[in-house]
């Protein structure tokens, strides 16, 4: 069985491993809140990366 891999949103792989997974449940807190309002991938990293500053 072959592996398909998902691709890694933009900016992602910068980030340190505690914010990777800060992210990850960020984006399954927002997707269980309400499927259809859950941000894009680029605001929630921004919103980060603003943090950080």
């Amino acid at each position: 069985m072959q592996h398909i891999g998902i691709p890694e949103p933009p900016g992602f792989a910068g980030l340190l491993r505690s914010e990777q997974v800060r992210y990850l449940e960020e984006r399954l807190a927002e997707y269980r809140r309400d499927p259809t309002r859950a941000d894009s991938t680029y605001e929630i990293l921004d919103r980060m990366a603003n943090k950080r500053r």
